[in-house]
């Protein structure tokens, strides 16, 4: 895990998002760094594969404890489907934790449910334990969009999970959100990976989340105050959190 010095600096970040802007003039194309990560997760038309976006928030004088367990017992969650990470919060929250889990559809996820709400050993060994240590818990099912997929970078670093709500037209969506991916390339770096771009489509609506992975947070943050191009945008009401790979996660 990195340390706190490493993210010493990005307390700059709500000063550096005002300065960004959501598209770039004359950046047409999307790159993802593909020889800095390996593919993953990818959908198709038709495809029925989902994510869920889970955040728990516990009390602070647990956090220690449900860290702790988790490392332990977290092997026997992961028998049952596939994590894509698990993450603390570093900014942007405190005493939480971000996790996304991939499912082949709504009937696989109910499948999945239905046999951890039957396994004893899961629930006496670990979620019995922790369910008193959270104080709430919020979820969201995603879909990729049509351009994007998951990828998992090869270096370890820090990890960027942005949300934007959109207010244009539903069809441009998906091309709103390349144009503003394309509008970040220069800033995030040569080191920094687009891990996975997806839409809302339970809880709040016409909502797009990009993962970022970051190894150079400072000059990521640096290169988002300069030379950013303003644009039109449909997209208001950002939010962005720093996030930290748990022992677990299968990003790191």
């Amino acid at each position: 895990m990195l340390s706190l010095q490493f993210l010493g600096k990005v307390s700059r970040l709500a000063v550096c998002r005002l300065l960004a802007s959501p598209t770039a003039a004359g950046v047409k194309t999307v790159s993802t760094h593909s020889d800095t990560q390996n593919k993953s997760s990818q959908t198709g038309p038709g495809d029925d594969k989902i994510f869920e976006l889970r955040t728990y928030s516990l009390h602070p004088k647990d956090m220690g404890t449900f860290l702790k367990l988790s490392a332990a017992q977290m092997h026997k969650r992961l028998e049952h489907s596939k994590l894509i990470g698990y993450w603390t919060t570093e900014l942007g929250g405190l005493n939480e934790v971000v996790h996304i889990w991939e499912y082949d559809g709504f009937s696989h996820r109910a499948a999945v449910r239905k046999a951890l709400s039957e396994d004893q050993t899961w629930l006496d060994s670990y979620f019995l334990q922790v369910l008193p240590m959270w104080a709430k818990q919020d979820n969201m099912v995603l879909k990729l969009l049509p351009w994007s997929e998951v990828t998992s970078p090869k270096q370890k670093g820090v990890y960027e999970l942005q949300s934007f709500s959109y207010t244009g037209k539903p069809q441009k969506l998906a091309s709103g959100a390349k144009d503003y991916v394309a509008s970040q390339l220069d800033c995030v770096g040569e080191d920094g990976v687009l891990v996975g771009a997806w839409r809302s489509i339970v809880g709040p609506l016409n909502t797009v989340y990009f993962l970022w992975q970051h190894i150079d947070m400072d000059g990521y943050f640096r290169r988002l105050g300069q030379g950013l191009a303003k644009g039109e945008s449909h997209f208001e009401k950002g939010n962005a959190k720093i996030l930290l790979p748990t022992a677990w996660s299968t990003l790191k």
